[in-house]
C-alpha cells in the first residue's frame, strides 16, 4: 500500500506533467479557438503551481495564492464556456456573471476574507456558476445531431472534466465542514477524494487537447 505521502507526492508530480502536457499540446492546436482558454489556463495554473511551491516553501505561505488564481481561472473558464455556448442567451449571461464575480472577489479578499484567510465564499460561488455553467454545455452537446461523435469532442470533454472535478471539490468542501463540525478525525480519507478529483480533471483536459489537434489536423487535410 502506498502512504498517504506518497500519494500526494504522485498526484503532484502527475498535475505538473498534465498541465505541461496540456499546454503543448494546447500550443499545437491553438488555431482551435473554442479550446484557446483552456490553453491559457494550463500554463497559469502550470506557472502558479511552481511559484506557489517555492513561496510555501520558503515563506510558508499558503492561502494568499487563491485570492488571485481562482478570479483568473473563473475568467478563463467563462471565456471558454462564451465560445462554446450556442444559446445566445447564454453566451451573452457568461460575461455579465464573470465580471459581476470577479468585483465580488476583490470585495470578498479586501473586506470579508482577507489574504491571510482562505477564500471560501468566493470559491464557493466560483464552484457553483462552474458546475452550471458545464451541466448547460454538457447538455447542448448531448443535444447535437447523431453524426457527429461528442465524445470526440474537445469542449464536451472539457465540459465532462470541469462538472466532475467541481462536483468532487463541492463534496469535498461539503465534508470538510462536516468533519470539522462534529470533530471527526477523518481528513486523510477525504483528501484522497480530491487527489482522484485531479487525476480525472487533468487527464481529460489533456485528452481534450488532443482531440482538438486532431481536429485542426483533419480540417488541414480538407
Amino acid at each position: 500500500m502506498l502512504s498517504d505521502l506518497q500519494i500526494q507526492n504522485f498526484v503532484i508530480l502527475y498535475t505538473d506533467y498534465a498541465l505541461f502536457a496540456g499546454y503543448l499540446l494546447g500550443c499545437l492546436a491553438a488555431r482551435y479557438r473554442q479550446m484557446q482558454p483552456i490553453c491559457f489556463l494550463l500554463l497559469i495554473t502550470f506557472v502558479n503551481d511552481q511559484v506557489q511551491s517555492f513561496i510555501g516553501f520558503h515563506y510558508r505561505m499558503g492561502v494568499e495564492d487563491f485570492h488571485f488564481y481562482n478570479p483568473v481561472q473563473l475568467v478563463l473558464l467563462a471565456w471558454f464556456f462564451y465560445e462554446n455556448f450556442e444559446d445566445g442567451i447564454l453566451k451573452r449571461s457568461v460575461p455579465v456573471i464573470a465580471v459581476v464575480s470577479v468585483i465580488f472577489s476583490v470585495v470578498n479578499s479586501c473586506f470579508i476574507q482577507t489574504l491571510h484567510q482562505y477564500p471560501t465564499n468566493f470559491i464557493l460561488v466560483e464552484t457553483f456558476l462552474l458546475i452550471v455553467w458545464s451541466t448547460l454545455l454538457f447538455i447542448e452537446k448531448l443535444d447535437a445531431p447523431p453524426a457527429l461523435n461528442v465524445f470526440k469532442d474537445p469542449a464536451f470533454i472539457t465540459a465532462v472534466s470541469i462538472l466532475s472535478f467541481n462536483l468532487f471539490s463541492f463534496i469535498f468542501f461539503l465534508l470538510t465542514n462536516y468533519f470539522q463540525k462534529h470533530k471527526i478525525n477523518q481528513f486523510t480519507s477525504i483528501y484522497k477524494i480530491l487527489y482522484f478529483a485531479v487525476i480525472i480533471y487533468y487527464g481529460l483536459l489533456v485528452i481534450a487537447n488532443i482531440f482538438s489537434l486532431k481536429l485542426i489536423r483533419s480540417l488541414d487535410k480538407n
